[in-house]
C-alpha cells in the first residue's frame, strides 16, 4: 500500500549534466524548468514530507511519436529519475538519503508524465529462522 501517489503531467525530461564555464558551473535551464513544473504541481496536489526511509516507484511516461523507429524510448531512465528525486527533495523528501529502494520505469504512452509512488520502508531482520519486519 502506496502512502503517497502523485501523477504529474508534462513531457518528462532526462536529469542534464551540469554545464561548466572557466569560472563557474549551472545547471541546465531545461532541468530546471522541469524540476520546478514538477514542485508546482505537487504543490497543487498537497503533500507532506516524509522524514523516515522510504521506498519510491517512479513510472516515466513519454509522448508516444507517430511513427516509432526505436522500441526503447529516448533517455536513461536513471536520468529521468535523478530528476524527479531531486525535485522531490526537500520538499516531499526529507533527504534523498533516506531512500532505501527505488524502482523505475520508462514507456510509451498517449498522455505524458511521471507516475511518482511513496511508502514508508519496512526493515527486515533476519535471526534464527524468523524474520521481524517493522516500520521506522
Amino acid at each position: 500500500m502506496w502512502d503517497f501517489v502523485a501523477h504529474i503531467h508534462m513531457d518528462p525530461v532526462p536529469k542534464g549534466r551540469p554545464v561548466r564555464s572557466k569560472f563557474s558551473s549551472y545547471t541546465p535551464e531545461k532541468t530546471v524548468k522541469a524540476e520546478k513544473e514538477i514542485k508546482d504541481q505537487l504543490n497543487i496536489i498537497g503533500v507532506r514530507k516524509f522524514a523516515e526511509p522510504i521506498d519510491v516507484e517512479i513510472e516515466i511516461k513519454i509522448k508516444r511519436p507517430k511513427v516509432i523507429r526505436k522500441l526503447v524510448p529516448r533517455g536513461d531512465v536513471d536520468n529521468y529519475g535523478k530528476l524527479v528525486l531531486d525535485a522531490l527533495n526537500g520538499f516531499v523528501i526529507d533527504d534523498d538519503r533516506n531512500v532505501m529502494n527505488i524502482a523505475l520505469s520508462k514507456r510509451y504512452a498517449v498522455t505524458p508524465g511521471y507516475v511518482i509512488k511513496i511508502k514508508k520502508h519496512v526493515f527486515q531482520t533476519e535471526g534464527t529462522g524468523w524474520i521481524i519486519n517493522w516500520v521506522y
